[in-house]
């Protein structure tokens, strides 16, 4: 290879490499910020008994920790899968990464108001939109990146990219799960993001790709 291409490569794998560095920290002060809104029970004296009521009443901003915990990990570890594959950057795909990013940042705060108004249409309807822009903003940096081998390497396998756009989808589907249920059972309809579990367990039996 001439110089001047092992320069360029070099210069778009340091390029690639600040997106995923940039992208891992908004994903860490996301994790983080979860916690913040997690409250130590303020007791007048030392009562054990009343400190576990006191923690037990807290449990829907610790359900709405774990879930956001799990769902940021989830999107960390597509995103990684991604930039495992993807060996050119244009600026579509920073467009569309920062777009990613902001809706990791909103978690935080619609988590927050999850945990606060988790009963509420309101509060189940935010957390839920925020998943689904999410969700969505993610399928579509994927299919940017692989749609006719744009951005990742050319002996990539169709069955592959078919195998991760459809796993792109399994939050989305998911917030329209809640969404729905929130209709019929309110505040419960929560409990309706374990779907995800049941999506992707669908999609692993149905591909059996290792990826």
């Amino acid at each position: 290879m001439p110089p001047s291409e092992t320069k360029a490569s070099a210069e778009r794998s340091f390029e690639l490499e600040r997106i995923v560095f940039f992208s891992d920290a908004v994903y860490a002060i996301a994790l983080t910020l979860l916690a913040i809104e997690l409250r130590v029970p303020e007791l007048a004296q030392e009562d054990t008994a009343g400190l576990y009521r006191a923690l037990l009443a807290e449990w829907p901003r610790f359900l709405a920790f774990a879930l956001s915990f799990w769902i940021i990990a989830l999107f960390w570890i597509a995103h990684h899968r991604y930039f495992r594959y993807i060996k050119r950057y244009d600026y579509r795909l920073i467009t569309l990464n920062f777009l990613i990013l902001f809706f990791i940042a909103l978690i935080p705060f619609t988590s927050s108001v999850l945990g606060e108004y988790g009963d509420s249409a309101g509060g189940i309807w935010l957390y839920a939109v925020n998943m689904l822009l999410l969700g969505l903003s993610d399928a579509w940096l994927w299919r940017h990146a692989a749609t006719r081998h744009h951005l990742v390497d050319a002996a990539l396998a169709p069955d592959l990219i078919r195998a991760l756009e459809l796993r792109t989808l399994t939050t989305p589907l998911a917030a329209l799960v809640v969404l729905t249920l929130s209709f019929l059972i309110g505040g419960l309809a929560s409990f309706g993001w374990f779907s995800i579990l049941i999506f992707r367990r669908v999609l692993e039996r149905r591909d059996s790709t290792n990826f």
